[in-house]
């Protein structure tokens, strides 16, 4: 695939992960999370779904993820997002990312995210 079809492909896993279907996201893909929260470690695609499912026990708004850069080189893409909820109690979960993807047959095989874990536990607690 081209560098351009790889960014197509990470573009639209990211702005759709709010679906929690997690399409693009290969069958054995794996979703790896920064820090020490419930959710970091390395995840199944199964898991992550369940944990974007979680998010509509705390919250009416689907976590949108609103991309402002991508860089990409060989099968690597590279993305700066934001994304936001406002919490069932009021509180506000605001948070910035950068996450790796790598993509190969058409399909997501691996995300790496990088992002203020202390604001996550904070927000959602341990």
């Amino acid at each position: 695939m081209t560098i351009e079809q790889n960014k197509e492909i990470a573009q639209r896993f990211i702005e759709t992960l709010h679906e929690g279907h997690f399409d693009l996201l290969a069958d054995d893909g794996t979703f790896w999370v920064a820090g020490s929260t419930p959710v970091s470690g390395t995840k199944t695609k199964p898991q992550m779904v369940e944990v974007f499912r979680s998010l509509a026990s705390v919250s009416n708004e689907k976590l949108i993820m609103r991309i402002k850069t991508m860089t990409a080189e060989d099968d690597r893409v590279s993305i700066e997002a934001e994304a936001g909820l406002t919490l069932l109690d009021g509180r506000t979960y605001a948070n910035q990312y950068n996450i790796s993807l790598v993509v190969g047959d058409g399909k997501i095989q691996s995300v790496r995210e990088y992002s203020d874990t202390a604001h996550m536990l904070e927000i959602f607690g341990g």
